[in-house]
């Protein structure tokens, strides 16, 4: 933790809110401020952007201000102390929270957020708690980006680069060493021994068997064919009727012997 004078950065107030990104929270900053000093806000502006259809800039509605000294509070100094200390003041109950929480961690919040030349202090904190604030767990119930502005205005915030850079890296691996790729399922199906993948496919009947009973039925068929069976049947009717006819003849010869 950074405890030296060396360490404190002191800025202007309109650079607190070159810090702020997201633009929903910038406007919902500066829209606290008009809500409890509307009159005095105004009369800070710039006045650079002219409002149309409003001679008095601060008679404009709220929604119309905001944007407009959203572009001005990043470049008036006095514009921006002015807001970021209405916006303090009427968050006095996240104020108690983050100041206790910044005295659990180890450090020494601020009495107030500006000095007296209105300008803002803060001091970084370690990586570790610095990474609390940047992931939204340092006051997990309350909203990040509060949080984080009210640890600024606290005298806290960010972390000191030198240090996060001289944090050695937890269990490192060597450069050379590199984890094994995990197998996919298609590799791990495809590692199966051998003897596994061909119980698995299903056997096939020989080619020679089919084709020795192809043969069988085509001899047999061959072997009797039906022109066959008839061809003997009307020789066997020829060899009856070669008979009978020559049984008559004999009878025929045998009755004329006797009638001589």
């Amino acid at each position: 933790m950074a405890d030296t004078q060396n360490d404190i950065q002191k800025h202007p107030a309109n650079a607190v809110f070159l810090l702020l990104d997201d633009r929903k929270f910038r406007h919902s900053v500066i829209k606290t401020a008009l809500d409890r000093d509307k009159q005095g806000i105004c009369r800070l502006a710039t006045g650079k952007t002219q409002l149309p259809g409003f001679r008095n800039f601060a008679k404009a509605p709220v929604q119309l201000l905001v944007p407009v000294i959203s572009d001005d509070v990043s470049v008036g100094d006095e514009l921006a102390h002015r807001v970021l200390i209405h916006w303090f003041e009427a968050n006095v109950d996240l104020e108690g929270k983050v100041r206790a929480k910044l005295q659990e961690l180890g450090y020494e919040p601020q009495a107030a957020p500006f000095d007296e030349e209105k300008q803002v202090s803060w001091q970084p904190l370690s990586p570790e708690h610095a990474d609390l604030q940047y992931e939204g767990e340092f006051l997990p119930d309350e909203n990040a980006d509060s949080a984080m502005l009210m640890s600024l205005l606290l005298g806290w915030f960010g972390a000191d680069e030198e240090e996060a850079d001289e944090q050695p890296e937890e269990n490192p691996e060597p450069e050379n060493k590199k984890a094994p790729a995990k197998k996919t399922a298609a590799a791990k199906k495809d590692e199966k021994p051998a003897e596994e993948k061909e119980a698995k496919k299903p056997a096939k009947k020989p080619a020679a068997k089919k084709s020795a009973s192809s043969s069988a039925k085509s001899g047999a068929k061959k072997a009797a064919p039906k022109s066959t069976g008839k061809s003997g049947s009307a020789t066997a009717k020829s060899k009856s009727t070669s008979n009978k006819t020559s049984g008559t003849k004999r009878g025929s010869s045998r009755s004329g012997g006797k009638s001589k």
